[in-house]
Protein backbone atom coordinates (compact mmCIF):
# COMPACT_ATOMS: atom_id res chain seq x y z
CA UNK A 1 0.00 0.00 0.00
CA UNK A 2 1.31 3.17 -1.10
CA UNK A 3 1.37 5.89 2.08
CA UNK A 4 0.34 9.71 0.46
CA UNK A 5 2.57 12.38 1.76
CA UNK A 6 1.43 14.81 5.05
CA UNK A 7 1.16 17.41 2.30
CA UNK A 8 -1.60 15.73 0.23
CA UNK A 9 -2.97 14.39 3.50
CA UNK A 10 -3.79 18.20 4.83
CA UNK A 11 -4.80 19.14 1.39
CA UNK A 12 -7.42 16.60 1.18
CA UNK A 13 -8.63 17.06 4.61
CA UNK A 14 -8.85 21.49 4.16
CA UNK A 15 -10.76 20.93 1.43
CA UNK A 16 -12.62 17.94 3.19
CA UNK A 17 -13.47 20.76 6.21
CA UNK A 18 -14.21 23.60 3.64
CA UNK A 19 -16.81 21.88 1.11
CA UNK A 20 -18.70 19.69 4.04
CA UNK A 21 -18.67 21.70 6.85
CA UNK A 22 -21.74 19.70 8.18
CA UNK A 23 -19.62 16.61 8.07
CA UNK A 24 -17.98 18.05 11.42
CA UNK A 25 -20.59 19.85 13.15
CA UNK A 26 -21.60 16.88 16.05
CA UNK A 27 -22.88 19.18 19.08
CA UNK A 28 -22.24 19.24 22.04
CA UNK A 29 -18.74 17.62 22.12
CA UNK A 30 -17.78 18.12 18.49
CA UNK A 31 -15.50 14.23 18.53
CA UNK A 32 -14.25 14.50 14.59
CA UNK A 33 -13.11 17.96 14.83
CA UNK A 34 -11.35 16.74 17.76
CA UNK A 35 -10.24 13.32 16.50
CA UNK A 36 -9.44 15.21 13.52
CA UNK A 37 -7.16 17.79 15.67
CA UNK A 38 -5.78 15.17 17.57
CA UNK A 39 -4.43 13.01 14.08
CA UNK A 40 -2.63 16.10 12.47
CA UNK A 41 -0.69 16.77 15.88
CA UNK A 42 0.11 12.92 16.14
CA UNK A 43 0.59 11.91 12.24
CA UNK A 44 1.03 14.69 10.08
CA UNK A 45 4.70 16.92 10.35
CA UNK A 46 4.25 20.65 10.10
CA UNK A 47 0.33 20.02 10.49
CA UNK A 48 0.16 23.12 12.33
CA UNK A 49 -2.21 24.85 9.88
CA UNK A 50 -4.12 22.28 9.99
CA UNK A 51 -4.81 22.17 13.84
CA UNK A 52 -5.34 26.07 13.80
CA UNK A 53 -8.14 25.60 11.44
CA UNK A 54 -9.14 23.18 13.15
CA UNK A 55 -9.19 24.79 16.39
CA UNK A 56 -11.01 27.91 14.70
CA UNK A 57 -14.09 25.44 13.29
CA UNK A 58 -14.04 24.06 16.76
CA UNK A 59 -14.06 27.79 18.42
CA UNK A 60 -16.49 29.36 16.09
CA UNK A 61 -19.40 25.98 16.37
CA UNK A 62 -18.74 26.40 20.10
CA UNK A 63 -19.43 30.26 20.50
CA UNK A 64 -22.59 31.21 21.32
CA UNK A 65 -25.08 32.76 18.68
CA UNK A 66 -25.67 36.45 19.27
CA UNK A 67 -29.11 37.16 20.46
CA UNK A 68 -30.40 38.56 17.13
CA UNK A 69 -29.78 35.17 15.10
CA UNK A 70 -31.86 33.59 18.06
CA UNK A 71 -34.91 35.61 18.23
CA UNK A 72 -34.79 35.19 14.65
CA UNK A 73 -34.85 31.31 14.96
CA UNK A 74 -37.74 31.69 17.45
CA UNK A 75 -39.58 33.74 14.82
CA UNK A 76 -39.16 31.39 12.13
CA UNK A 77 -39.52 27.74 13.80
CA UNK A 78 -43.65 28.14 13.70
CA UNK A 79 -42.93 28.58 9.99
CA UNK A 80 -40.27 25.67 9.48
CA UNK A 81 -42.79 23.44 11.43
CA UNK A 82 -45.74 24.15 9.27
CA UNK A 83 -43.49 23.01 6.36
Amino acid sequence: MRVLPGSTIRTLISAWLDAYPDDFRDPPHYTALRRLRQFAADQLPDGDDLQRRVADRLASLRRPRSAGAQRQREYLAPLHAAF
